[in-house]
Parts: C-alpha cells; structure tokens; sequence
C-alpha cells in the first residue's frame, strides 16, 4: 500500500489494478506460504487486509480476474 497517501484519498485505477494483481499473487500462492502451524500465521487475515485496501467499487474486478476456481480456493483457505 502507498504510505504516502491519504487513507481518504481516491486511488487512481492503475493503483487499484496493481493491488488487485498484488492480491490475485498472494491467492495464488496462498497454501505455499502457510507455515505447518496454523496458528503462527494466518494467512486468511492477511487475505482480507489486503482485499480491504481495494475499494468497495472495484472488488468484482478481483472476481473477474481470478475466475470461479481460485474464489474457491480462498474459500478452502478462509475455512481451516
């Protein structure tokens, strides 16, 4: 995230299109980064931060780039 911006302030599409690629690797590479302890890290969290950062408008952008397979992938991540 651009700390040197106002939390406030809007993000211009090329922002929102690098968090959401940002986002879409870390999906993508989500069970690679669990340490065998879940409960030193929870990836889930880190998950829903970064979809946080991506405004309300822009989401289903996300959905469109990652595609019904990797939402379900999320979802197995979220649930254990």
């Amino acid at each position: 995230m651009d700390e040197t911006k106002s939390e406030n302030a809007p993000l211009t599409q090329a922002q929102v299109q690098q968090r959401i690629t940002e986002l879409t690797a870390l999906i993508k590479t989500a069970e690679k980064l669990a340490p065998y302890d879940k409960n030193d890290f929870n990836i889930a969290m880190l998950l829903w931060a970064q979809i946080a950062a991506i405004p309300p408008d822009a989401r289903h952008q996300l959905l469109d780039t990652l595609g019904p397979r990797w939402v379900g992938r999320c979802v197995r991540v979220w649930t254990t």
